[in-house]
């Protein structure tokens, strides 16, 4: 059954006319009738025109023209003024920006946000600090820097209607953290080479790319299909790009124990995981770029957080949009998975391309990471078997006692040798300043994001990003990273494993 012209929701009981909505508005809206809640909603897509303001009788941010179909080009930090001309923000809440698309500070400002004055804090204080903390701290400020300036991008690849389904593929680098700690050179090279590589792919397969956080890529599309052969051109590209050296398969095969054959494994490790439903589509009024929400979003990324490295992970809902009898897909049956935060199981499948690589053989999945359990992926190195919970618990007593020295004495560095307790102390209190100094610069709201994505990467709990429950989020991930300040580190991988073979 469906509801009659006009009436709308669960129960068809709310009207709802076009026509009526905004009635007393001058000039006339441009309005439509939510099809899920019957709410009266401003047009919003490329043919009706991109209408905003409380009555959908203006333009909506970013959009000009008489019929507002018209984009600007403000780069994300600037109003569109008369016709295509940009009145770039010039405040300390969104930044100082200048030149015609608002794409540079203005002048007397610098920063990723603009809102630095020359001759503040000189930048060579920050990255003659704790290596492996800086360049993760990089990593995220600069996904989140990019995210910000979203809005010089193509949006004609983004799924913009709600009523449609649409795929959501979330990726990421496994073990990047360990791998950071270990050859931090090589990762940094063989990071930009990862973005190169995925926003080539991106673009050859007209993905749209919603945002990054470090190594990690949210992308969405609309069909199952492309989104499936984006994810095997990743495992293909990444296996027969030149890396340079050979560190990074040595790093992967100490850690995982391991003698791996050339012709599936080489070069960084990406898992993929995929799923295709409804969910919500908004776009950010500043940033000019479109976000996703929903359970579609958390899915994807549930799979891909229970995936392997080299592993593609998708649902039910996407296999069944696939052609499984053309024979040109390797696909294997997981079975019902419980992933954390669902209420209801999901069907899971592993999928690979036909040709060498679908000789890939994966452990089973990381249910423990799915249950909510604390999953250190990277190995068993001494320094994360203690536990940063743990530490966090003997910090927060040794923070109400007012004693921290007892939490330094205790450590597990300083028992086992590595340091002293005055060594310890001093290397984190500089990863403390290092990591307040580069959040003090953000926004409230990213520097909430960069935080959470740090705690995540860093596989330390999450506990807030303000007063005491900000410290105890530092502290986790600054004790995580103490290990690589060491004069003389701990292994980072259990034993030594010829992967020569």
């Amino acid at each position: 059954c469906v509801c009659d012209q006009d009436w709308y929701g669960p129960n068809c009981g709310t009207r709802c006319v076009p026509a009526e909505c905004f009635a007393d508005a001058d000039p006339a809206a441009h309005a439509e009738c939510n099809a899920l809640t019957g709410r009266c909603e401003c047009l919003f897509d490329a043919v009706s025109g991109y209408w905003g303001g409380n009555q959908c009788n203006e333009c909506f941010d970013g959009y000009w023209g008489k019929k507002c179909q018209k984009e600007c080009n403000c780069s994300g930090h600037g109003a569109c003024m008369k016709g295509a001309d940009c009145s770039c923000f010039q405040d300390d809440l969104r930044g100082y920006w200048g030149q015609s698309d608002c794409s540079v500070c203005a002048e007397g400002y610098a920063g990723v946000d603009c809102r630095s004055m020359l001759g503040g804090i000189s930048v060579g204080l920050i990255v003659g600090v704790v290596v492996p903390l800086v360049l993760m701290l990089m990593a995220g400020a600069a996904g989140l820097w990019w995210y910000s300036r979203r809005g010089w991008r193509n949006n004609s690849t983004a799924p913009k209607d709600p009523r449609k389904p649409f795929v959501v593929v979330f990726t990421d680098i496994q073990s990047s953290t360990r791998l950071w700690a270990s050859i931090p050179e090589v990762m940094a090279k063989s990071l930009d080479t990862h973005h190169m590589l995925m926003r080539k792919l991106i673009q050859k397969y007209k993905i749209y790319e919603v945002k990054t956080i470090g190594d990690s890529f949210m992308c969405a599309c609309s069909q199952p299909s492309t989104a499936v052969k984006f994810a095997l051109a990743v495992q293909h590209t990444f296996q027969n790009h030149n890396w340079g050296s050979n560190a990074i398969n040595e790093a992967y095969c100490r850690q995982l124990d391991t003698t791996d054959d050339p012709r599936l494994w080489n070069g960084l490790r990406v898992r993929v995981g995929i799923h295709f439903g409804f969910g919500d589509i908004k776009r950010d009024p500043i940033t000019k770029g479109y976000d996703y929400y929903g359970t579609v979003v958390n899915i994807a990324a549930r799979i891909e957080s229970v995936c392997h490295g080299g592993q593609i992970g998708i649902s039910q809902a996407v296999l069944d949009e696939l052609d499984t009898q053309s024979g040109d897909l390797v696909w294997i049956d997981l079975g019902l998975t419980a992933l954390m935060g669902l209420t209801e199981t999901v069907h899971l499948y592993q999928l690979l391309a036909r040709g060498p690589m679908e000789e890939r053989h994966f452990p089973p999945l990381r249910l423990a990471k799915a249950q909510g359990v604390q999953l250190e992926e990277d190995g068993n190195d001494k320094a994360s078997k203690s536990g940063s919970a743990e530490s966090v618990q003997r910090f927060a007593r040794a923070l109400e006692k007012d004693d921290l020295s007892q939490w330094a004495e205790s450590h597990h560095l300083v028992a086992s040798g590595v340091m002293s307790s005055r060594e310890l102390w001093h290397n984190y209190q500089v990863g403390l300043t290092t990591m307040n100094t580069i959040l003090s610069s953000q926004p409230s709201k990213e520097k909430a994001q960069m935080v959470e994505s740090l705690c995540n990467r860093l596989h330390v709990p999450y506990h807030g990003d303000q007063g005491s429950k900000l410290k105890k989020s530092l502290h986790g991930m600054v004790d995580r990273v103490l290990p690589a300040t060491a004069p003389h580190q701990l292994p980072l991988f259990d034993g030594e494993v010829s992967c020569s073979g």
